[in-house]
């Protein structure tokens, strides 16, 4: 095996390897089932989005036992994982820890079921490495296409904001945040799509910045003026009646607040958190952003969505009429920490 390898990279390069590689992702991704749901996680490397996820599903598995849950062994192995790692860091002796700022290397996919009484629903989350966000980079160009290609398909656009970069130094450091990469990737996505879009603007690592609605309010504001190109999409009539944006804070942790960051020759190259040891790990709110995005999707369906006409003979009106009351229920609208900024008709109407 290993000669053949050798032989192979031998006749076409590195390069060409990596091209083929990319294509057959691109033909593996486009022949996935239409009657799949598609979500998007968008941030940088580092940012937390597969943490988010994991507390995402730990927190709606606890709340509806069997309603949200991975679909395969590889997504519930690399999210419990994630949890588990998570869980003891936050619960150790020590009173700090550190977190880097270097993420996934690759895509990577999390199947996901939602569960009906007669049906199953297959959903689909994308999370993709930081780097291919980046619209200069030349050796990103084929991934940062298909980054575009996604987020076109997903109905769900979920940014992880990687809160302690657009408070901290006034902003200073905020490209860390890979604001400008992602308002570039959503509004191409945008272009040729004239479906309904659900953007969830998502602050993490935001324990420090939401202690009391005095804080929250600091730090609510100074995410729209950062993000203020995607919030002001809805001013365009093209967009207008077909966006719902919300802003929903998770604590991915609970009982750790940002510190400081650390310095290599002028860039950061940790986050440090400090413990309240009076506390155990304790996510919250993490059940929230789903609640939304479901919430989103039970408009779609009652709405006839052409998007959704393929899965909708699979998820029936009794399915959808078993998950409405619960997700509604429990779905945080606007108050001190959650704010919808348009498209509450999108997201919360009588169906």
């Amino acid at each position: 095996m290993s000669n053949n390898k050798s032989q192979l990279l031998k006749i076409l390069g590195s390069e060409g390897i990596s091209i083929i590689i990319n294509a057959v992702r691109r033909l593996f991704i486009s022949r996935k089932s239409s009657n799949e749901l598609w979500f998007t996680a968008l941030g940088p490397s580092g940012a937390g989005k597969t943490t988010l996820l994991a507390c995402m599903h730990k927190r709606f598995e606890e709340l509806l036992p069997g309603s949200f849950y991975p679909a395969d062994n590889k997504t519930f192995s690399t999210l419990n994982s994630a949890y588990k790692k998570l869980k003891i860091e936050a619960n150790s002796p020590s009173i700090e820890f550190e977190v880097g700022v270097e993420g996934t290397s690759d895509l990577r996919q999390y199947a996901f079921t939602i569960k009906g009484k007669r049906a199953n629903l297959p959903v689909r989350f994308f999370d993709f490495p930081g780097g291919w966000l980046n619209p200069y980079d030349e050796a990103q160009a084929e991934n940062h296409e298909q980054v575009i290609n996604i987020v076109q398909r997903s109905m769900v656009i979920m940014v992880a904001i990687n809160t302690p970069y657009i408070m901290e130094f006034d902003g200073r450091y905020k490209d860390y945040a890979g604001v400008d990469e992602i308002e570039y990737a959503i509004k191409l996505s945008l272009r040729n799509d004239n479906s309904d879009k659900l953007i969830l603007l998502v602050p993490i690592k935001c324990e420090r910045y939401t202690r009391t609605a005095a804080d929250s309010k600091i730090m609510r504001d100074k995410i729209k003026k950062v993000f203020s190109g995607i919030l002001n999409l809805p001013q365009n009539p093209v967009y207008r009646d077909r966006l719902a944006i919300a802003l929903l804070p998770v604590h991915t942790v609970g009982n750790a607040h940002f510190s400081r960051f650390t310095f290599k020759g002028g860039n950061i190259t940790q986050e440090v958190y400090v413990k309240n040891r009076t506390m155990k790990f304790s996510p919250k709110d993490a059940d929230q952003p789903l609640r939304y995005a479901m919430s989103f999707l039970l408009n779609e369906f009652a709405k006839g969505s052409t998007v959704l006409a393929s899965v909708k003979n699979m998820f029936m009106q009794n399915d959808i009429n078993s998950l409405r009351d619960f997700v509604r229920a429990g779905m945080k609208l606007n108050s001190e920490n959650f704010e919808i900024m348009c498209g509450q008709k999108l997201l919360y109407k009588t169906v």
